[in-house]
């Protein structure tokens, strides 16, 4: 069965203890993605605090957004 989606928590998952994405993590994102494999961000912060994540991992403007479920 092939992986379908990937949902990534950010806080204490993908970003490190400084607040970054590590390269490597970068490299792996992006290979799943040109792979077909559909990449989600999961968080509690409001979009105004993943906003600089999305642009750094080449995220398209017209991603979803799912907030207050």
């Amino acid at each position: 069965m092939a992986i379908k989606l990937i949902a990534i928590d950010m806080d204490g998952t993908l970003l490190l203890p400084d607040h970054t994405i590590s390269p490597a993590v970068k490299n792996a994102i992006a290979a799943a993605r040109a792979k077909g494999v559909n990449v989600v961000l999961t968080t509690g912060r409001p979009y105004a605090g993943v906003h600089s994540y999305l642009k750094e991992l080449a995220y398209e403007p017209a991603g979803r957004l799912l907030h207050h479920l």
